[in-house]
């Protein structure tokens, strides 16, 4: 049985902020609480308040903001999946959005949850780091800066302090024309919350030729993995099947995933990252190159 002592409404990031202070310690943001709630029934008896922002309205919206996407903390994935300047400028992240378990789950769970459970699979966290996002960060009395592929400390161990700290914004920078994305993603079945083996590949070209290839993977490290060596691999060379694929073999030494009796072997596993990888940035590569 879940048992609170106080269910509070801020109407201000800024007052959740001071609500989470003076908590100490035992207060949680709720958004969407699909997280937050399991957790409650596993029997983590150190909450006793939550802080709910779903009336805060600024953290609601997806906008463009100069030459920046910036979605607030409190936006669902199912708004992300279903955002027409999503699709249009950061198309990974609405597919990755659209990805999370089940309808039900996408019409209460946020990104930005996603982003504080720091899963290494979670879908929107692997399209974010591929897309260079950066977060802000409020505590009581500051703000804070910080990039998507910094926000990770371990499995479920996020450095946005829960107890403390609110995420209000998720910045996405848009980086010009010929650019593609693409997220490719494996699973047991369609509602499974965490996939097997997921890709978000963000691609730049020039005259068919890549000029940026950014890769993240996961589960495939304790952390969301942005493979930079993959730009460095790609970078110059024709889009073509052969140098991809010849490029995603770095996979087999830089991944580190776990056998696991959910998600498969290991071997099985770095076998089809590469696949997905593969896929997920030719995917990419091939809506790149109809904006040249």
């Amino acid at each position: 049985m879940i048992r609170l002592k106080d269910h509070l409404f801020p109407t201000t990031a800024k007052e959740a902020a001071e609500m989470l202070s003076g908590l100490g310690g035992r207060g949680r943001i709720l958004a969407g609480g699909s997280d937050l709630v399991e957790k409650l029934r596993e029997g983590h008896s150190d909450i006793d308040v939550f802080v709910d922002i779903r009336r805060i309205e600024d953290m609601k919206s997806i906008a463009l903001h100069g030459d920046d996407i910036v979605i607030g903390g409190a936006v669902t994935h199912a708004q992300v999946a279903a955002s027409g300047l999503i699709k249009r400028e950061a198309n990974v992240l609405a597919e990755a959005c659209h990805s999370v378990g089940g309808p039900q789950i996408r019409n209460l769970g946020t990104l930005a949850g996603n982003i504080v459970s720091a899963q290494p699979a979670a879908d929107g966290s692997l399209a974010l780091t591929a897309l260079g996002a950066s977060l802000t960060v409020i505590g009581h009395g500051y703000e804070r800066q910080i990039g998507i592929a910094n926000a990770f400390a371990g499995p479920g161990v996020s450095k946005i302090d829960a107890t403390k700290e609110v995420l209000t914004r998720i910045t996405i920078p848009i980086n010009g024309e010929r650019r593609g994305s693409s997220y490719q993603r494996l699973a047991m079945r369609r509602s499974l919350s965490l996939p097997m083996v997921a890709a978000a590949a963000v691609v730049r070209l020039e005259k068919n030729r890549f000029e940026r290839v950014r890769l993240a993977v996961g589960p495939m490290a304790p952390t969301p993995l942005l493979v930079s060596e993959i730009d460095d691999l790609l970078w110059g060379k024709s889009v073509s099947h052969g140098n991809i694929s010849k490029a995603v073999e770095i996979l087999g030494m830089v991944a580190q995933p776990r056998d696991s009796l959910l998600r498969g072997s290991r071997d099985y596993r770095l076998s089809m990252v590469q696949v997905l990888a593969c896929k997920a940035i030719m995917a990419a590569s091939m809506k790149a190159r109809r904006q040249e």
